[in-house]
């Protein structure tokens, strides 16, 4: 909203100068962003008046004049052929630079000296309608001023950021009566002319509940023309393009009032009807803008009971404008409802200026004064005769109360205001009270955002000033801030993956079902997006392997090779579908590593493939930052996987995600080149397990020894349960054991396996051979009972 700090002063009075006023606005919540001067400096352009014409003795289509400032003058050679002798005309004297960094120079014109420049309406760079030539001023103007000053020019203007409950700023009158209440300042209410006579040759007819009162106020002799120029000013310092005297008022008295009016041709209204209702099925509608549109049902309409004359409070028909012959003219000034204005807005794609005054709601008691302001100004600026008015609805507005407390406005802000200090501040702001220190406040119409207790007291802190309530530590007890366990848990696994290498990324937990489908997963069990942003992002992930494959594709597309990365994210498990309860949510950290690369190693001299191990050696790295040690692999029970090149992750008996390599079918339905190895961790189970005591373990001070032992098995035994068996084993001097080879082959029975161990033995002193020995043969037992191993 553009506020003229001009226009402001013809309704209330403002002691200090723009910036004063705009920092106390801004103060009060009515933020004034940005303050501008509206035209371009046109200093040494006076008023004068044209004394004298001759024609000039060497040009036909030039003239010499006199003009008079009173007090000086000039001689001016003039090519225009719309001046005449008595008129009052714009000079741009010697030495005037004009807009377009044009400077005025003394010259010589075929022979005759000119001592500067008449000067029409598009040399000062003025966009408003006026004839071609010499911008001729009102016959009131007064000689010898500047042209800034008899059209207003200089003038500031005040760029309003409003927050959206404050739709009663959208009008010179609410930003008037918010400095009165602010300043203390008197508030003087524009004048008005109300026609009380009735229309005979014109019905009006409410077919809806969403059109609460209508007025209809109809004119005749209406002479269509260019607005007075200082109207037209008026409009563009308010950013609206003037269009002729009728439409001009209109827009006038909205940006005056804020209630939106429209103007019909009254020979277009065929029936002598105006039916406003809602349409009862799709049609086009040729609007103000030269557009075909489309009318959906249920849309509120301004018919003639026939055909469409307008879409009520956002744009009009264009069969129905004023014309340049039109000479009967029916004003309109209604209620409409502010949903359904904004829904018909929306639908139709278009926004403007009644449109956006209407969603936020008008002052209902507005609608007849802003009928009765724009009849004084039709009468007065084009000389309509008013023909009658037409009232239909309620014009009855029910005023709603608000019950607030001394003592809770002064405990919620902080201050110690007595009661009729409060009370002073709501009659500023035209509410009418109640009451002592329990007080009934009826807020004025126009205030449609005061609603609750809490909303005065609001009011009062804004207009007590923000800036004189004193600051004050709260009263509580403090506590150190911490985060829970799952939060450090996170911050451990990235420092850890950071540091061997792995990026981070971060992508939405919305999917669609194609992602699904890529994946071989349903997504009928999936959450559904009420209001989603696109259908690629309409369902919850289940599962982070969409996510993950979906950023080693992004990354692929863009070259990037080698790729290690990880995520940390949630994922969604409805109990139900559609929702009936909160669903389960899971922190799931997934990594993936591609091993497509042309990357050549500056010894080897070929690429290095990033395989099963490799991703292997970064789990066993991170559980091991964890102090996680019992720990397995198993075979995948997913079916994402490649079936011999996966396994379950199984801390103490519990699965918690699972290693391997993408199913290759899944590879392909993603398009992701080479191998994918993806590591799946359920974090939300993993925390359990998680210790993150550091215990400090001395150094041995004796040697260990190392004892290598090759046994034989059957091919179906796992090498991983023998490990966990000496792992977990409470044979003495066993610290360690490791498998370095597995063999089937020459020399090996069918349905067998040769599984060679490394067994790490270490004391606290030195051990003899004896008991080495001893050691050596309790492992063989115990892998002879439990796997019927032999000795190779």
């Amino acid at each position: 909203m553009r506020i003229s700090y001009n226009w402001l002063k013809e309704y209330v009075s403002m002691d200090g100068c723009h910036k004063e006023i705009a920092e106390k606005l801004t103060d009060a919540g009515v933020v004034v962003e940005h303050i501008y001067k509206p035209f371009r400096s046109l200093e040494g352009v006076l008023v004068v008046e044209i004394k004298e014409i001759s024609s000039h003795p060497d040009a036909d289509k030039l003239s010499i004049t006199e003009v008079s400032d009173g007090k000086e003058t000039y001689q001016i050679v003039c090519g225009a052929d719309n001046i005449e002798v008595g008129q009052k005309v714009p000079l741009a004297t010697v030495g005037t630079v004009l807009p377009g960094n044009f400077k005025i120079k003394k010259s010589k014109i075929r022979g005759i000296e000119s001592f500067g420049m008449l000067c029409s309406a598009q040399e000062l760079k003025l966009d408003i309608a006026a004839e071609d030539g010499i911008l001729i001023l009102p016959s009131q103007t007064q000689i010898g001023t500047t042209i800034e000053e008899a059209l207003e020019l200089k003038d500031f203007i005040f760029e309003l950021d409003l927050t959206p409950n404050r739709g009663d700023c959208l009008s010179m009158l609410g930003v008037a009566k918010e400095i009165a209440a602010i300043t203390g300042a008197n508030f003087k209410k524009p004048s008005q002319l109300e026609d009380k006579k009735e229309v005979k040759d014109l019905e009006v007819i409410l077919q809806t509940n969403n059109c609460r009162s209508y007025v209809a106020q109809a004119f005749d002799n209406i002479i269509v023309k260019p607005s007075p120029i200082w109207l037209q000013i008026r409009l563009l310092k308010a950013g609206v393009r003037p269009i002729n005297n009728i439409v001009d008022i209109s827009n006038y008295v909205m940006l005056e009032t804020g209630q939106p009016l429209h103007c019909f041709d009254q020979e277009a209204i065929s029936t002598s009807k105006i039916v406003v209702k809602e349409a009862g099925e799709d049609f086009k509608l040729a609007t103000l803008d030269n557009e075909q549109r489309d009318v959906g049902s249920g849309t509120l309409l301004i018919t003639d009971s026939e055909k469409a004359l307008a879409i009520a409070g956002v744009i009009g028909g264009l069969d129905s404008e004023v014309k340049d012959y039109s000479n009967k003219v029916v004003l309109e000034s209604a209620y409409f409802d502010p949903t359904l204005v904004r829904r018909s807005a929306k639908q139709l794609g278009v926004k403007t200026d009644a449109s956006a005054r209407f969603e936020k709601g008008v002052d209902p008691q507005r609608v007849q004064f802003a009928a009765n302001r724009a009849t004084k100004l039709l009468a007065e600026i084009c000389g309509a005769t008013p023909q009658g008015r037409i009232l239909t609805g309620d014009f009855s507005v029910a005023q709603h109360t608000i019950k607030v407390d001394v003592a809770e406005i002064n405990a919620k802000l902080g201050l110690n205001l007595t009661c009729q200090e409060i009370v002073d501040i709501f009659k500023r702001l035209e509410c009418q009270v109640e009451g002592d220190e329990d007080l009934t406040v009826t807020p004025p119409t126009y205030r449609v955002d005061l609603q609750q207790p809490v909303d005065l007291v609001e009011e009062v802190a804004r207009i007590f000033g923000y800036n004189k309530i004193p600051t004050s530590l709260p009263s509580m007890e403090t506590t150190v801030g911490a985060k829970d366990i799952g939060s450090k848990l996170v911050d451990k696994i990235k420092d850890t993956l950071a540091g061997l290498g792995v990026f981070e990324t971060m992508t939405y937990p919305f999917i669609s079902k194609e992602d699904y489908r890529k994946t071989n997963m349903e997504w009928e069990s999936s959450i559904k997006i009420a209001n989603p942003l696109s259908e690629n992002e309409s369902l919850m992930r289940t599962s982070m392997l969409p996510s993950i494959l979906s950023s080693v594709l992004h990354n692929q597309k863009h070259s990037i090779e080698g790729i290690e990365i990880f995520e940390v994210g949630k994922v969604y498990q409805a109990k139900t579908v559609p929702l009936k309860e909160h669903p389960k949510e899971d922190n799931i950290l997934a990594i993936a590593i591609s091993s497509e690369t042309n990357y050549q190693h500056w010894y080897k001299g070929k690429s290095i493939k990033k395989d099963f191990y490799h991703a292997k050696g970064i789990l066993e790295d991170l559980f091991s930052s964890l102090n996680i040690v019992k720990w397995k692999l198993a075979p995948a029970s997913s079916y994402s996987y490649h079936p011999n090149k996966s396994g379950d992750i199984i801390v103490d008996g519990d699965i918690l995600g699972t290693i391997g390599e993408i199913h290759p079918e899944i590879s392909d339905n993603w398009g992701v080149k080479g191998e994918v190895i993806i590591i799946e961790l359920n974090l939300s189970k993993l925390v359990s397990y998680w210790d993150d005591t550091i215990t400090y373990q001395g150094l041995a001070k004796h040697p260990a020894v190392y004892r290598d032992l090759a046994v034989i098995v059957d091919e179906e035994v796992k090498v991983g349960d023998m490990m966990d068996d000496l792992q977990n084993t409470n044979i003495k001097f066993i610290t360690g054991s490791d498998v370095f080879d597995v063999y089937q082959g020459d020399n090996i029975e069918s349905g067998k396996k040769s599984i060679a161990l490394s067994l790490t033995i270490q004391a606290d002193r030195t051990l003899k051979e004896k008991e080495i020995n001893k050691t050596v043969k309790q492992v063989m037992n115990l892998l002879e009972k439990k796997y019927s191993a032999k000795l190779r």
